[in-house]
């Protein structure tokens, strides 16, 4: 007898015995009759179901507690189907900033994160990442605000009065991807003065917590801030982590630039296309 030959029930007999989902897809793909056989009525979903159990047994347990009208071959396939996430690029993020001092509009503006570079470790051929995320400049120093202009041109110790006299300055920051934002960085105030790119720069803001119900990092979240700088000459934003206790020489380790990264794809998630 030839093999395209053979009784439905005999094909069957043998598809259970070899209960194997590659298997199974082979044997349908060996003939017409062999085809009409495995996926006669009630026999597809059999057998299937009974390959799927077989080799994810859990999945039983799981249909108990959530059924499904999906057919024992779609279950099957979607034990296989993992869809990696991709990482988050520094590109899909978008940072949106206000500087007040009170209700005076010091700086605002929108600017895409730029990749860090990567740096080469000098103990090591592994490139390590930088540690700060920086948003694209917005300005050149001739076009930044004026109302910073005019304080670049006064003496330093009437610069600091703008930072240092109440209301004192404070910096918002929110992310967006995919047109979703979330508030990042909120009213927070100037903790130190550094000298930027074309003079004083509102320097150093208060680190804040990362929000406890984000932990896509682990310990990370827990034992880390974020911290920003703004720099006036150029209107880019300035983030990295930092530690949140000093070490052995008083210097507050940073995290990598991937790991603020990590955090922004948990706080505002991918759109679903």
């Amino acid at each position: 007898m030839a093999f395209d030959q053979l009784p439905a029930d005999l094909i069957v007999h043998v598809a259970v015995q070899l209960c194997s989902g590659p298997g199974l897809t082979r044997m349908e793909c060996t003939c017409g009759p062999w085809r009409a056989a495995l996926r006669g009525p009630g026999r597809e979903e059999m057998l299937w179901r009974l390959v799927t159990l077989q080799r994810f047994p859990r999945i039983n347990g799981i249909l108990k507690a959530k059924p499904t009208t999906k057919t024992w071959r779609e279950i099957y396939r979607l034990q296989h189907c993992t869809v990696p996430h991709p990482k988050p690029k520094a590109e899909d993020f978008v940072l949106n900033f206000e500087l007040k001092k009170g209700e005076q509009m010091l700086a605002e503006g929108a600017g895409q994160l730029v990749s860090p570079p990567v740096v080469q470790s000098e103990s090591s051929e592994d490139a390590e990442d930088a540690t700060d995320l920086t948003s694209a400049p917005l300005w050149e120093p001739e076009d930044a605000p004026k109302v910073l202009r005019d304080y670049w041109e006064t003496e330093p110790s009437e610069l600091s009065s703008l930072w240092n006299s109440e209301p004192t300055p404070k910096l918002s920051i929110w992310v967006t991807r995919d047109l979703r934002t979330a508030p990042l960085y909120v009213n927070v105030g100037c903790e130190d003065g550094l000298e930027g790119v074309a003079g004083f720069t509102l320097g150093k803001y208060e680190p804040r917590e990362l929000l406890p119900e984000i932990n896509p990092l682990g310990k990370l979240v827990r034992g880390w801030l974020l911290e920003a700088l703004f720099e006036e000459a150029n209107g880019s934003v300035i983030l990295h982590m930092v530690s949140a206790e000093a070490g052995e020489h008083l210097e507050f380790e940073k995290a990598p630039g991937s790991s603020i990264l990590e955090y922004l794809d948990a706080l505002v998630p991918r759109a679903h296309s």
